[in-house]
């Protein structure tokens, strides 16, 4: 499938080319110049190549090398791109002076006098039949996105003024009718190999297109971004004249635009109701998203909007988030531009009012966000982790598995809400979800051979009520020896201790193990467990609001262990900012429903990875099949990943989606466990 969009050059036709087929996609990965070479799934990307369509008097197709010479070697021989053909033809007489050509112009002085028609073709699919019954040309434009093409078969020559309108013509009539119904068209393209190799002469300055006996004429192409062709020299095309035609960029946010917003009510993980949004854009391209919750949440997080029935899923429903949804943010963002992230959530942090998204509910607002992001990937054809990261995006995140599960996740006796396993000595996260599965389904074993119960709490980890907090980790090095790993070598513990959940705020008293601790002494607890045990990271080991704690733990730990604030920063830039000033913790638990928008997610982020903080990016113990998150911490290199057991299909899915990622990567993914474990160790 190739998606075209005209721009016109004298009698040589642009096409910006989105390659997505996997066979045209991976003969063409390896054109210079072109982001991401070893993309199997994107060979070029928001690159102007110039081709020209169908001669039929056997004059040479005019195509810019970074097309034609290299993909056309790619592939081999005569390739077509083809699709039902419905042809109209219509002097251009019929479309003087009906659009406003300001600004996009083409050189003439190589075009040759005389007189013609145009031809345009207008692909219409079997399931418009509505379009197609309209009468006259102009009307089938208006309005209407249009995909186009021009064949000179039937033209003996071109007027040389008519010409230098022309790229007004059609660019002008595609930016102005890309928009309600693009899906009714699609174009058509008809490469030759063979005219493409005889067509470009190689030899001078810039390299040049051979004058022909009828069309007269020598051009120099310019190529959008510096685009390299392999096989000659990038010099050659970097000085070319400075031709002026509609940007690409400019018709892309036209085909960007965000035409619908959808939510509903669907249930989560635990079987409680969450919102799920889609975001449909101009060109048809859309996104789905789903939204997690909570169930040890943060005071300081974003508000979570829930309608209260209590005759209705028991007070959880979420109908008045979707109605929002519907209502207020789809006629906010309805005609917005898909790909400026910032603004759609800035759009809808402004039409909330309130400092904790309460008004529309954060849940409304994220579902939105997400859903936003996943439509502009797919209309620019690329994979969330790409489209969000760039060509830099290739850090699979080590997983922090849970397969102890405590606190408020299960019903037993354990304080500690999770105790994970990190695979963090090996060169492919394949290989460390591998271990990690393997260490999972041997502490089965294990906690059956003590008569424990082995049912699995929210995030797929089992929850036996065990005697005590530590036996969950004299189990834990069991298993991790029963499947043939080394703990402190290959493996490592880490813990979330959601210690907000145990926290007296009135005796300022931990209760864990039965005893009561205070600050100090719960400081002194964990450092006992860090001696005994290769544990690597803590989360939350002190209450949200704890900040004198937070601070002589991190004096004491900070230099050994990761310590994560979850509830104590809650993916929010303004409390992450003052653990930064005052030398607090040292990572942050990345949620996105704890702050409600992509935007203000990546903003936390880039702080902490700024300032030396290190970044997990998070599930939610009420779970989804979305696997968002897994392509977020690709794109932003979080380097860990925090998102369950090796159990329950809503875990899974995102250890499934890394695969795929690691998989399209191929040898350019890197695995960040060893960078983490290098850490462990020092």
């Amino acid at each position: 499938m190739l998606q075209t969009a005209l721009h016109v050059f004298s009698k040589n036709i642009g096409f910006q080319v989105h390659c997505v087929t996997d066979t045209a996609a991976a003969q063409c990965g390896g054109v210079e110049g072109v982001r991401n070479q070893s993309d199997r799934e994107v060979g070029i990307v928001d690159a102007l190549v110039i081709a020209h369509v169908d001669h039929g008097e056997a004059d040479p197709v005019h195509c810019d090398a970074a097309f034609g010479n290299n993909l056309m070697d790619e592939l081999g021989g005569d390739t077509e791109f083809q699709v039902r053909p419905w042809r109209i033809v219509a002097s251009l007489d019929q479309l003087a002076n009906r659009i406003d050509m300001t600004g996009h112009v083409v050189p003439t002085e190589s075009i040759t006098d005389g007189e013609g028609t145009l031809e345009i073709h207008l692909r219409f699919r079997d399931e418009f039949p509505q379009i197609r019954s309209q009468q006259g040309f102009l009307p089938r434009l208006e309005g209407k996105p249009v995909a186009v093409d021009l064949d000179y078969r039937q033209a003996t020559a071109i007027d040389r003024d008519t010409v230098a309108d022309l790229n007004g013509v059609i660019l002008a009539t595609v930016a102005e009718c890309w928009c309600r119904n693009r899906n009714a068209f699609t174009g058509r393209l008809v490469v030759d190999s063979d005219d493409v190799s005889e067509g470009f002469d190689q030899s001078g300055e810039h390299g040049r297109w051979r004058s022909h006996e009828k069309r007269g004429g020598v051009f120099n192409l310019p190529l959008i971004g510096q685009t390299t062709p392999r096989k000659h020299n990038a010099q050659r095309y970097r000085h070319a004249p400075p031709f002026q035609f509609f940007q690409p960029s400019a018709l892309q946010r036209i085909m960007t635009l965000i035409e619908a917003i959808h939510a509903r009510q669907i249930l989560d993980s635990r079987g409680n109701p969450t919102i799920e949004c889609e975001v449909t854009l101009m060109d048809g391209a859309a996104g789905r998203a789903a939204v997690p919750s909570g169930a040890s949440t943060g005071i300081h997080e974003a508000w979570e909007l829930r309608d209260g029935d209590k005759s209705v899923f028991m007070g959880k429903g979420v109908t008045k988030a979707v109605e929002n949804v519907n209502g207020k943010i789809a006629d906010a963002l309805e005609g917005m531009d898909a790909t400026d992230q910032a603004a759609v959530d800035q759009a809808m942090i402004d039409l909330d009012g309130s400092p904790n998204k309460k008004n529309l509910g954060a849940n409304a607002i994220l579902g939105v966000s997400l859903a936003t992001a996943h439509a502009a990937a797919a209309s620019t054809n690329q994979p969330l982790f790409r489209y969000l990261g760039g060509c830099g995006a290739r850090m699979l995140p080590a997983p922090m598995m849970n397969i102890i599960n405590g606190g408020e996740h299960a019903d037993n006796n354990v304080d500690v809400q999770e105790f994970m396993v990190m695979p963090l000595g090996f060169d492919r996260f394949s290989d460390a979800l591998r271990a990690g599965t393997e260490i999972f389904h041997n502490l089965k074993k294990v906690l059956t051979d003590k008569g424990y119960n082995t049912a699995v709490g929210d995030e797929g980890g089992f929850a036996p009520d065990l005697k005590s907090n530590q036996e969950a980790l004299d189990v834990i090095m069991t298993a991790i020896d029963k499947a043939g790993y080394k703990a402190g070598e290959q493996i490592w513990i880490a813990l979330d201790a959601a210690s907000t959940e145990f926290y007296d705020t009135k005796t300022e008293k931990y209760t864990i193990d039965g005893k009561q601790l205070s600050g100090d002494e719960m400081v002194d607890f964990f450092a006992d467990w860090c001696n005994k045990y290769p544990i690597c990271s803590i989360e939350d080991g002190c209450s949200e609001d704890d900040w004198d704690t937070w601070k002589k733990m991190t004096l004491k730990l900070g230099d050994k262990v990761q310590l994560v604030g979850d509830d104590l920063f809650v993916t929010n830039v303004e409390r992450l900012q003052r653990g930064i000033d005052e030398n607090i913790g040292n990572s942050i638990l990345i949620k996105v429903n704890q702050i409600g928008t992509l935007t203000e997610t990546i903003d936390a982020i880039q702080l902490a990875h700024r300032s030396g903080y290190t970044s997990i990016s998070s599930h939610r113990s009420g779970e989804t099949e979305d696997s968002t998150i897994a392509d977020l911490a690709v794109a932003l290199s979080t380097g860990q990943i925090k998102t369950g057991s090796a159990s329950r299909s809503d875990r899974m899915a995102k250890y499934n989606q890394l695969l795929r990622i690691e998989e399209l990567l191929g040898d350019s993914a890197q695995y960040g466990g060893p960078i983490f474990a290098a850490k462990c160790k020092s």
